[in-house]
């Protein structure tokens, strides 16, 4: 998030993706129900990643009076594992009513002034490796 033009206090992301073409997974490419915290906000208030229904929700803050933030961070990290062959997927940030995206200081929300969705691009690698028997070549 860049917050360079307004001071903020918390923040909460809510993203939609499609579980048929990505999973959520930790750093060892296990399936995960949370993600990765960002370091600029201690308390984390919501963090929840629900593969089978294709959501994430993550919020954070700092809960100790006038300690803001204003200037660009990094709120969370998630990592994806590709499940299906098509050539992309969106990523999408949620902004409606109970899961919506913002930014707050003290209870109230700021403008948003651009959210950019994401996309997810699957390539398909062949690797060709020639097999080595009794240290010989066989081709």
């Amino acid at each position: 998030m860049d917050a360079t033009s307004q001071e903020i206090d918390s923040a909460q992301a809510h993203l939609d993706f499609d579980p048929s073409c990505l999973t959520v997974v930790d750093e060892d490419g296990q399936p995960a129900c949370e993600i990765i915290p960002g370091t600029a906000f201690p308390q984390i208030m919501q963090n929840m990643a629900d593969n089978e229904l294709g959501q994430i929700s993550y919020a954070a803050g700092n809960l100790v009076p006038g300690t803001v933030l204003q200037r660009p961070f990094i709120l969370a990290t998630m990592r994806f594992r590709a499940e299906d062959l098509t050539p992309r997927t969106d990523v999408v940030f949620h902004l409606e009513r109970f899961r919506e995206t913002q930014a707050n200081i003290g209870y109230t929300s700021v403008p948003i002034r651009v959210i950019t969705d994401g996309q997810v691009r699957i390539y398909v690698y062949r690797l060709f490796m020639p097999l080595l028997v009794n240290g010989h070549n066989q081709n």
